[in-house]
């Protein structure tokens, strides 16, 4: 979850990440949601790293539709049929997307989140040792 590779095939709309320093990644995000579409230049921080457990990110993100500026903390639980991931997230958003009101951006966010974790669900478990174990559905 800390590869520029993987994390930018995971997020839906990347159309670039790289990393710029340890725990710092920059990237170009494609989105729309509803009639506002456009293109966020942003950065992802990684910080209280305490691997494999947990970290806290804060993501900046500007653009012609607006910005998102947003903080949160991921947690990774071990259980006894795979693993949990845990994580919240608060968002702020303004300029032209804020526009397109709150039920369509919930709705959105939804949507791009599900599709991030069953991206990320698919990466884990091309890469983890075959064992008879799956990956745990999120508790976010």
């Amino acid at each position: 979850m800390h590869d520029a590779d993987v994390l930018a095939s995971t997020l839906p709309g990347f159309q670039q990440l790289e990393q710029v320093s340890e725990n710092e990644f920059a990237g170009t995000l494609a989105i729309g949601i509803g009639p506002v579409q456009g293109r966020f230049e942003g950065r992802v921080t990684l910080s209280n790293l305490s691997p494999p457990e947990s970290y806290s990110l804060h993501m900046s993100g500007r653009g012609t539709p607006g910005f998102v500026d947003g903080k949160g903390n991921i947690r990774l639980e071990e259980r006894h049929d795979g693993t949990l991931l845990c994580y919240d997230i608060d968002l702020n958003i303004g300029g032209r997307i804020a526009g397109v009101g709150q039920r369509l951006l919930d709705m959105t966010s939804r949507m791009l989140t599900r599709q991030a974790l069953k991206s990320l669900g698919r990466q884990i478990a091309a890469r983890a040792p075959k064992q008879g174990r799956t990956p745990s559905r999120n508790a976010g």
